[in-house]
């Protein structure tokens, strides 16, 4: 079993503001031999958006998957002159609305003091 096909990912957040993120995925696969098969170029571009309020502990994210239908790889192979051509499909669009919310911890909140370097010093004299 031989693997010579070529796979690049790239995965980008670009911080827009304080509280605004955009991400971009793309996963390009070239064409080249799998197991016994020839595969055919496949592309996925993701894009999502991510939206932060700080103070509340909110986090809002909204994806869109494979936003140009293009993430079906094509496979074929030759048997007794007569090509054999299998295109997948598994459909990964989607559009996703995530919503996180971290609610800390808000009853042993403590209020710390920042004590000076000499504290035993002036307590000495």
């Amino acid at each position: 079993m031989k693997i010579f096909f070529l796979r690049i990912l790239g995965n980008n957040t670009i911080f827009l503001k304080n509280k605004y993120q955009l991400l971009c995925n793309i996963e390009e696969n070239i064409p080249g031999l799998y197991n016994y098969r020839t595969m055919a170029n496949s592309f996925q571009l993701d894009i999502g958006l991510n939206y932060i309020i700080n103070k509340k502990g909110v986090e809002i994210r909204l994806l869109f998957a494979d936003v140009f239908k293009t993430a079906n790889p094509e496979y074929y192979y030759v048997s007794g002159g007569v090509r054999q051509t299998y295109k997948n499909y598994f459909d990964t669009r989607m559009f996703r609305i995530m919503v996180t919310w971290r609610p800390g911890n808000w009853f042993n909140k403590t209020i710390q003091k920042p004590s000076s370097s000499n504290t035993e010093e002036k307590q000495r004299l």
